[in-house]
């Protein structure tokens, strides 16, 4: 596949995302539902030490497995 054809079918799926999230819009306004907002970032505003802990929490190993080498 030549590269000016997956540049047109990506600008086709872009084209076809943005008019979804566009019809989403309109029907979430026609129903009465009001758009969600994005959180706001979750390490904002946290020391370094809060961060490492946040992400430890997140991605701690299992405690009952250990190495055998």
């Amino acid at each position: 596949m030549a590269s000016e054809e997956i540049a047109e079918q990506l600008k086709a799926v872009l084209d076809e995302c943005a008019r979804l999230r566009e019809e989403n819009k309109n029907l979430k306004s026609l129903l009465g539902i009001q758009e969600e907002k994005p959180d706001a970032p979750l390490v904002e505003g946290l020391s370094q030490e809060d961060k490492v802990i946040l992400f430890r929490s997140l991605f701690r190993g299992r405690e009952d497995v250990y190495p055998i080498r």
